[in-house]
């Protein structure tokens, strides 16, 4: 029982650093030196409790902070990749279609219309 809580601790201490430096390089070797454990028992223990490895989660932690911002600034898609911690605009883009199933551009036409929609019934009512 022990283990197991030292374990989630461990997982969790790792988690809340990932969402606070999500838009830095981040390495395994790095997250694992902070939780305190070997990189790879941090990535065997990662992938036990959250069931994706850690740079998938890192990765879709990012998307998700990406389509925040493509809803609710007027940055350019670049400027968005860059903020959310991809210095590549070619992986950003195919990570995020994967994962959307649509382009970043995509996203954010579709926030504009919903919200003119939902301004629109707004005025309506």
């Amino acid at each position: 029982m022990q283990k197991n809580y030292k374990s989630e601790n461990a997982i969790d201490k790792a988690i809340e650093y990932i969402q606070q430096n999500y838009n830095c390089q981040l390495t395994i070797d790095e997250i694992a030196e902070y939780v305190g454990i070997s990189s790879s028992h941090f990535m065997k223990l990662f992938r036990e409790h959250m069931h994706t490895t850690c740079i998938s989660y890192i990765n879709q932690y990012r998307l998700t902070k990406a389509v925040e911002l493509l809803k609710t600034t007027e940055y350019s898609i670049l400027d968005i990749a860059t903020a959310v911690g991809y210095n590549n605009i070619s992986l950003f883009n195919r990570d995020f279609k994967k994962i959307y199933g649509m382009p970043p551009k995509e996203v954010r036409k579709t926030a504009r219309i919903e919200e003119r929609l939902n301004r629109n019934k707004k005025i309506m009512l």
